[in-house]
């Protein structure tokens, strides 16, 4: 599956991806604004695909950082479920 592994930096809002990971994976994602769902060890974070400024992105990123009590510096592995081949 893709994959992603995340540095948490200073401001930790929204999880962006690159047009490299898109491109490697041939990532196919639904519609602006589509629900997603970030799921955790200990259940799930609901949140919306966006795109700001022509970069792919998922809302959601803080409360998932704050639920796990994530901090800066800390590195997170995000892999890429795709039912139907759509992320």
């Amino acid at each position: 599956n893709a994959y992603l592994v995340r540095t948490l930096s200073k401001t930790n809002v929204t999880l962006y991806f690159y047009r490299e990971l898109i491109e490697k994976y041939d990532l196919k994602f639904g519609p602006v604004n589509s629900a997603i769902t970030y799921f955790l060890p200990d259940g799930k974070v609901d949140a919306f695909f966006r795109i700001y400024s022509g970069y792919h992105c998922f809302t959601g990123w803080g409360a998932v950082c704050r639920r796990l009590h994530l901090k800066r510096g800390d590195r997170v592995v995000c892999e890429f479920e795709r039912p139907g081949g759509i992320v």
